[in-house]
């Protein structure tokens, strides 16, 4: 009886060492997905109003986020693009593409239809956008519609 029950002890022992190794191989063998970065700037947002004047907006947030290896969408916070312009809004540009650089992203888009207020602004569409984003803040220029835009962002 002795030895009936040692032998059972060690072929439980055996078994849950043999279910533990599985599950560590498992664990190892499915990859966790990489979280996607998203990030805020904030900085100050100058439209050219095509008539020799320009509009700056301060304390305009920006923030991005990478949807895949080479597209990204970013968000601008409380834009305004005149002074008459009787609110502010939040813009979202989908489809940036971007490629990565020596510390950060080169980035490029061109007609990108943003989506404000709940729908598309074709009337706003977006071209020529090129940036870079480093440890030293943002950089964007692109023309909304007819109205060239920069903006120039640090992290908080």
């Amino acid at each position: 009886m002795k030895t009936l029950n040692y032998f059972f002890g060690a072929l439980c022992a055996m078994t849950l060492a043999t279910s533990c190794e599985k599950e560590d191989t498992f664990q190892k063998e499915v990859p966790m997905p990489e979280p996607k970065p998203a990030t805020e700037y904030v900085g100050s947002m100058t439209v050219d109003q095509m008539d020799g004047t320009s509009f700056t907006k301060e304390g305009v947030k920006v923030s991005y986020e990478l949807l895949d290896d080479t597209t990204m969408e970013i968000v601008m916070y409380g834009a305004k693009f005149a002074e008459a312009m009787p609110l502010e809004l939040n813009m979202t540009i989908s489809g940036v593409e971007y490629s990565k650089s020596d510390n950060g992203y080169t980035l490029s888009g061109d007609n990108i239809i943003p989506y404000a207020m709940g729908g598309p602004f074709e009337q706003y569409t977006i071209t020529g956008l090129i940036g870079n984003i480093n440890d030293e803040g943002m950089e964007l220029d692109f023309t909304c519609g007819v109205f060239p835009v920069s903006f120039s962002g640090t992290t908080e």
